[in-house]
């Protein structure tokens, strides 16, 4: 299966998530003045306390502490150091006077963000001592919140706007959780308890922000209860209906900029960085992954087992509801066994545990799913649309296997490098390879390499991560100071005569919409659908195809879902770079080997498709001999 390449499409420059801040430096001074001290190694309850004590002086409109243990303070104009009385552990902290001028722009965005986590209109009445911004995100909690009474819902749930030294950020669910119900949930967990006793306390504010606690009794603390799922807030939605678009992350972090606008218009502009747009691939529609997995797998042999007492059922479910579906498979039974001359799907539990079968058995191909993720396959669906969906969730499992497959054949069949004009393509990269020990499945961290021939012969090979790196390849994994880095990838591309030897790595940055502020204001606020053509086309390109453009010296890339994307989108778009270390820029050929291939189903990879072979040979490193008996 091959990429559309060199077709470009969509319009508009790419915007992620990094701040431009323009600052009157001058203007600002009229309203606001900054102090900092350092409040040293001191323990977070000290600091805590210090923050409260200073913002009960009515002076402190906002403050952010930083890495090197200073607090810088936003106050009000004409407000001079004795007016700032706190102490820490019963000292006296003196503030210093420091001028707008002076400060890093990151450290100016968080203490302009965080004096705005008051409701409209109720400005400096409450203020934000907590040095973060915690933006209530569920609509009930900002309706409902009356906290003077010792009333509040048990778990509150935030978006916080985190802004790092180099003024990107990232939009983080921070869940606030009553400390007596975590207690509650926790017993007979002594190492849990410990930690829920020492967490700073905070409180529901009546103007619906979270403050801290003052010694308040029933007090939140920044937790999620043990059992919890993760919060499943939407990342965005293309979604015309006003509700819809404020209660996702990028809805609040609209609200936000807007409230920093209307507030500090006359010295302050905060904007999203837009880079030029370097190229663009439409990636392949999922109907051709869907055609590709059924061609490969009709008349295929699949045994389903399970590998642990209670999961027998759903195993035998899951083999009929095989037969039942669309994809041309033969599926039996198989108990206990998986069967080294069939494809195996194997029902592990939920939860990875002692002895639970998580361990791949020695030339077997076989695919691991859980009863959560086989649960909607078991429900009667009416509607067209949700057997489609339990269609793609066998699908998904089907194109697992046939990765699967090609590793133990040591070959690739899922995209063919000769067609791209590529000769040949190695990567190196950080794995966690399971072994089994005993009645336990551990992880090594083992440094390895997969050489991948225009053929689709695969060569793997690791050693531990505790010896280093081993040849030049390998050096270029460390980072800066010296540390392996686990989020990153090394390439050896040779193509056409040409060869590159690249580091791939994941910036932190997510794509946003162009314009952003006007396509949210403008159009989704006020009726007009996100989705349409002209819209989705002029506005929101970064969220779908594979976009590249230029930052910092290096080829940024970007893999976004199909241009017939769905109303919501559950998580952000990741951006990731190209560092050319060595020999000709061959940065969009690497990009296409994202849009290639059976990586994810019916969509494309994040990573060059290399990476995924390269932790599928992992996994299999880890095998153990006890292959179960063949049927």
């Amino acid at each position: 299966m091959q990429s559309k390449h060199n077709q470009p499409c969509g319009l508009g420059d790419i915007a992620v998530s990094e701040l431009v801040l323009q600052l009157d430096a001058a203007a600002a001074e009229e309203r606001y003045s900054v102090f900092w001290c350092n409040v040293g190694d001191a323990g977070k309850h000290a600091v805590a306390n210090f923050m409260a004590d200073v913002c009960q002086t009515g002076k402190v409109v906002a403050l952010t502490q930083l890495a090197d243990n200073r607090v810088f303070l936003m106050v009000k104009a004409g407000v001079q150091t004795g007016d700032l009385n706190a102490s820490l552990y019963q000292e006296q902290i003196v503030p210093i006077k420091t001028n707008w001028n002076e400060l890093d722009d990151y450290v100016a965005l968080r203490l302009l963000f965080n004096s705005c986590s008051q409701f409209e209109g109720i400005e400096d009445e409450v203020p934000n001592d907590t040095g973060h911004l915690y933006v209530i995100s569920a609509k009930g909690a900002r309706r409902d919140a009356v906290e003077s009474d010792g009333r509040g819902p048990a778990k509150i749930e935030t978006v916080e706007i985190v802004i790092d030294e180099d003024c990107t950020f990232d939009l983080k669910i921070r869940t606030f959780t009553k400390r007596r119900v975590l207690i509650g949930r926790a017993q007979g967990d002594e190492k849990e308890l410990e930690k829920i006793k020492s967490q700073v306390g905070y409180r529901l504010s009546p103007v619906a922000t979270m403050v801290l606690a003052h010694e308040q009794k029933d007090e939140y603390i920044l937790r999620r209860a043990k059992g919890d799922k993760p919060s499943k807030r939407r990342d965005l939605t293309f979604s015309a209906q006003a509700d819809k678009v404020a209660y996702t992350k990028k809805g609040i972090l609209y609200r936000e900029l807007q409230i920093l606008e209307r507030r500090y218009s006359d010295f302050a502009r905060v904007t999203l960085m837009e880079y030029p747009r370097k190229s663009f691939y439409e990636v392949l529609k999922g109907d051709e992954y869907a055609r590709v997995v059924a061609e490969r797998m009709a008349g295929q042999r699949i045994v389903v087992s399970f590998a642990r007492n209670g999961l027998a059922e759903v195993a035998r479910q899951l083999a009929d509801r095989l037969n039942d579906s669309s994809w041309g498979v033969r599926a039996t039974y198989g108990g206990r066994a998986v069967d080294s001359r069939a494809l195996n799907l194997v029902v592990v539990p939920n939860e990875v545990a002692e002895d639970d079968g998580y361990a791949l058995h020695a030339g077997v191909v076989e695919q691991h799913v859980t009863p959560d993720v086989c649960e909607p396959l078991f429900k009667v669906a009416p509607k067209q649309k949700d057997r489609n969906a339990q269609e793609a969730i066998l699908g998904a499992m089907l194109k697992e296997l046939l990765v699967k497959q090609d590793v133990v054949d040591e070959r690739v069949t899922a995209f063919d490098l000769d067609a791209l004009d590529i000769e040949s393509v190695t990567v190196c990269g950080l794995v966690d390879v399971p072994h089994k020990t005993k009645d336990k499945i551990e992880l090594d961290s083992r440094i390895a390499t997969l050489a991948i021939g225009a053929d689709g012969g695969m060569r793997y090979a690791s050693h531990s991560a505790e010896d280093g790196p081993e040849d030049e390849m390998e050096l270029d994994l460390l980072t800066a100071d010296g540390k392996l880095d686990k989020g990153a990838y090394v390439f050896d591309v040779h193509a056409n005569g040409q060869s590159m030897l690249a580091r791939v790595r994941d910036t932190g940055l997510t794509t946003f919409s162009n314009n952003f502020m006007v396509l949210v204001g403008e159009h989704q606020l006020t009726g007009k659908a996100g989705r349409k053509k002209e819209i989705f086309e002029s506005y929101n390109s970064p969220y779908y195809g594979i976009g590249t453009f230029e930052r910092a010296g290096k080829t940024c890339y970007f893999v976004g879902v199909n241009n017939g994307t769905q109303e919501d989108m559950a998580t952000a778009i990741h951006v990731r770079s190209i560092e050319v270390l060595d020999g000709d820029d061959l940065s969009e050929l690497l990009v296409q080997l994202a849009n290639i291939g059976l990586s994810r189903y019916k969509a494309p990879s994040v990573w060059p498709i290399p990476v995924k072979y390269l932790n599928e040979c992992a996994a299999r490193e880890g095998a153990v001999e006890d292959g179960g008996g063949d049927k």
